[in-house]
């Protein structure tokens, strides 16, 4: 069972998009539920935060990042939700690498630029 302070209660969930997604079950997964403390940009990691019953945002693994050391409880947390549990292919946005900014690890666009094309030149 995914913790309680992973679970809360909010309207958004459209049972077209997922249909085991109603606004009584809302997984919300947020880094700040997690260590985020860092010292340099190696210590933190990307995830994905947002309303985890829904797949894609499972998926995509953007939006936020946390401390190396708190990945594996994010990863616990994350297999319990109805997202990991869905199947299909999603559209992911842009990622970004994780970064240390004042001692707190972010992955967003004001705190680091975009992940490199493994193409680009």
């Amino acid at each position: 069972m995914v913790p309680a302070a992973l679970l809360t209660a909010a309207a958004g969930c459209s049972s077209h998009e997922v249909t085991a997604c109603t606004d009584a079950n809302v997984q919300l997964i947020q880094a700040s539920n997690y260590d985020q403390t860092c010292s340099v940009d190696t210590d933190c990691v990307a995830i994905a935060e947002g309303n985890a019953c829904f797949r894609c945002v499972v998926a995509c693994g953007t939006g936020g990042a946390i401390n190396r050391s708190a990945l594996s409880n994010y990863q616990s947390d994350i297999s319990k939700t109805i997202g990991a549990k869905e199947t299909g292919g999603c559209f992911c946005p842009d990622a970004f690498f994780p970064s240390c900014r004042g001692g707190i690890c972010c992955a967003d666009p004001q705190c680091t630029g975009p992940v490199a094309d493994a193409g680009a030149e």
